[in-house]
């Protein structure tokens, strides 16, 4: 039997569109208009509350989140050659019901939710091929590993230039760290 690659990837982010749903939720519940640009980090956007995250995962609303065709089209595409798709993410395992069908068009072998499974753990198991995140904090995670250890845990990081992670792109310096804007620059990457 051949060699599986593996990827590691998170959800919000990276596959759905979670700075869209944030949007969404603002407005319909706090009556307000934000718009990308109001996003100055992750979870630091011009006038609204910290714990926006606990609101939106409280509220019921992973039920039909916003994702790009294109992430499901890569998904999809890696699935057919042959890839194992393991996702994780930061939402609590009480949304473990709505996320799963959300997610019911994404192809994928497993699912971590908070406190199932540490995210550096995971990749230190499953020695993935590639990894996808959008967290500034994780990527920093990421990137330390990298660096400390003799040999990688993963192959290659991708993340996905956002207004919330950009000020990384100069930061973090390895060969092993890749930044892209479209799905599709990333297959012609891995299958060049």
């Amino acid at each position: 039997m051949g060699f599986t690659q593996t990827i590691v990837t998170d959800i919000d982010g990276i596959i759905v569109d979670y700075q869209k749903l944030i949007i969404k939720y603002v407005k319909e519940y706090l009556n307000m208009n934000i718009t990308f640009e109001d996003f100055t980090t992750l979870n630091n956007i011009k006038g609204i509350p910290r714990d926006i995250d606990n609101k939106i995962f409280k509220a019921g609303f992973l039920k039909d989140t916003p994702k790009t065709y294109d992430s499901i089209k890569f998904l999809i595409t890696l699935k057919k050659k042959g890839f194992k798709i393991i996702l994780i993410t930061d939402r609590p395992p009480e949304t473990k019901e709505d996320t799963i069908e959300d997610l019911k068009e994404i192809p994928y072998d497993s699912i971590f939710f908070k406190g199932e499974k540490n995210r550096i753990d995971l990749v230190k198991e499953t020695t993935p091929s590639f990894v996808f995140e959008d967290n500034p904090k994780y990527i920093q995670e990421y990137y330390a590993l990298l660096q400390s250890n003799e040999r990688r845990p993963f192959y290659r990081l991708f993340f996905p230039e956002y207004i919330y992670n950009k000020f990384l792109i100069d930061k973090l310096h390895s060969p092993f760290i890749l930044t892209y804007n479209t799905y599709e620059s990333v297959l012609q990457y891995l299958f060049k």
